[in-house]
């Protein structure tokens, strides 16, 4: 397991019961482009990630990119004009190497466990970042392109959500 990183006043804790995959995990990432075949690929990058938030208690939140390391998350309605469709997630790279691709979208569920309110991690999916925040150069600053990509990825927390009502 990496040495963890120092943590600095730009990076807050967010206390968690628990981390699980979304049931539809697998399906919302292959409709965006992770078939279950390449996601299967990642089975055990993704125990790991959950295995290191599920031991530490917690998953540490940046703002700032010089915070960035294995096994943090950045809110992704901290990109301009994310709201109000990005309200709510947040995303970590994958790999402990560091690459960019493929991220995984976090969302913080508040459950009531005997009357206490815990907060849990729902891995939702996962996808490669220009999916989420658009390819770098042009498509970027497109407003239409980019608003399109928030409401797609919007579209799928919703399913999620909807998901989870209904169980």
């Amino acid at each position: 397991m990496p040495t963890p990183p120092v943590l600095s006043s730009n990076v807050k804790r967010q206390t968690i019961s628990g981390v699980y995959l979304h049931d539809l995990f697998f399906e919302i990432s292959e409709a965006i482009g992770y078939t279950f075949e390449i996601a299967d690929t990642y089975r055990e990058d993704l125990k790991a990630l959950v295995s290191l938030w599920t031991e530490q208690g917690f998953i540490e939140i940046y703002s700032e990119n010089s915070d960035r390391a294995y096994g943090r998350v950045k809110d992704s309605n901290s990109a301009q004009n994310s709201s109000p469709w990005y309200i709510g997630l947040y995303h970590a790279r994958l790999l402990a190497t560091g690459e960019d691709d493929p991220l995984i979208v976090i969302v913080f569920e508040t459950l009531d466990e005997d009357e206490q309110p815990t907060v849990v991690a729902s891995l939702r999916f996962m996808l490669d970042h220009d999916d989420m925040f658009g390819a770098k150069g042009r498509e970027k600053f497109n407003v239409e392109t980019m608003r399109a990509i928030r409401r797609r990825i919007d579209g799928f927390i919703k399913r999620g959500n909807e998901h989870s009502q209904g169980e």
